[in-house]
């Protein structure tokens, strides 16, 4: 999801919309709409798009005329900030895991990648099914673990998921030897094994 400001809307010169694949979806509710002000500004100037974790809600449409409208949650930190590698609410980590499924979303690696061969974006790691966990970057899926892979870090992912921690890690976007290709940057071996231990330990 994509957040910007909303300099058209006459009755609240602070807006800021929310955009999905670049439909507009909503506003920020305007009594904290001011807040992402400057975190907006500054990836702007940077180049970069505000993007944040969200999640969909509700809607159904059933017979006899019974309709319920969609919702939209945010997942942000209260100030907003970027997002880095140093931030705790983000899984970082030198171990690498690979994906599978990058070949069929290409052109959405290549628009996120631009001129540079290798780039770093943050992915929320979907584990709701514990042998296909996968991987999505503002609501498009980017790929899968495998099955091994998926029963690996699922007991990783659910204790994360307890301690109320985002399902988010770094991946990176990478031009390999015929495509772009894509890893996770998640603890492996003994790490991983530590890091569930340390988890369930709070």
């Amino acid at each position: 999801m994509q957040l910007a400001r909303d300099p058209h809307d006459p009755e609240h010169p602070d807006a800021v919309a929310a955009y999905i694949g670049g439909h507009h979806v909503g506003h920020i509710p305007h009594n904290s709409a001011k807040k992402w002000h400057a975190v907006i500004e500054s990836l702007e100037m940077k180049g970069l798009p505000a993007v944040c974790q969200g999640e969909v809600t509700g809607g159904w449409h059933r017979p006899g005329n019974s309709t319920g409208n969609y919702g939209l949650i945010i997942f942000a930190t209260d100030p907003p900030h970027e997002i880095t590698d140093d931030d705790p609410t983000v899984v970082t980590t030198n171990g690498r895991v690979s994906i599978d499924g990058e070949r069929y979303c290409q052109d959405y690696l290549t628009a996120l990648a631009g001129d540079r061969t290798s780039t770093q974006i943050v992915v929320h790691l979907d584990a709701r099914h514990r042998h296909r966990i996968t991987v999505h970057h503002e609501g498009r899926e980017l790929g899968w673990m495998t099955a091994a892979m998926s029963e690996r870090y699922s007991p990783f992912l659910r204790e994360l998921e307890r301690a109320g921690l985002p399902l988010t890690c770094i991946a990176t976007i990478r031009f390999g030897i015929v495509r772009y290709e894509v890893s996770l940057k998640l603890p492996t071996g003994s790490d991983l094994v530590s890091a569930i231990d340390e988890l369930r330990q709070h």
